[in-house]
């Protein structure tokens, strides 16, 4: 079976695939500006709020470090991350398929308008 350009269109505008391509790519491009962000800005800022020293927000437990202040910073950059894809992404895509919806109108509710308009240009008795 050949699919058709019209069909191949409706299945990209209409389905996940959008979605699922935007969560992708944001994904991937912001690892590194994530991890730059996380090691030179926001780790020395939970350090600094949680202690002066290095040790600062880790403790350890038979012999293995935990830090908490890498567990803060990861979160606080994944937060981060979310708001940029929502706004960047995910917004103006609902606006283009809310203006996209309502400027299409199926060819039946087109012909009743014109119908309910011709009726109302008609004199009234």
């Amino acid at each position: 079976m050949w699919i058709t350009v019209k069909e191949f269109k409706t299945f990209i505008n209409e389905g996940d695939v959008v979605d699922l391509s935007i969560g992708v790519v944001a994904g991937v491009a912001f690892v590194t500006l994530a991890e730059a962000f996380t090691v030179g800005l926001v780790a020395p800022f939970v350090r600094i709020i949680l202690g002066t020293d290095g040790a600062a927000g880790e403790f350890v437990i038979a012999g293995q470090v935990f830090d908490i202040s890498l567990i803060v910073a990861a979160i606080i950059t994944f937060a981060i991350e979310i708001l940029v894809i929502y706004f960047v992404f995910v917004v103006p895509i609902n606006r283009f398929r809310a203006r996209r919806a309502f400027d299409t109108g199926s060819d039946e509710h087109v012909e009743l308008l014109r119908e309910i308009r011709d009726l109302m240009k008609e004199p009234r008795p």
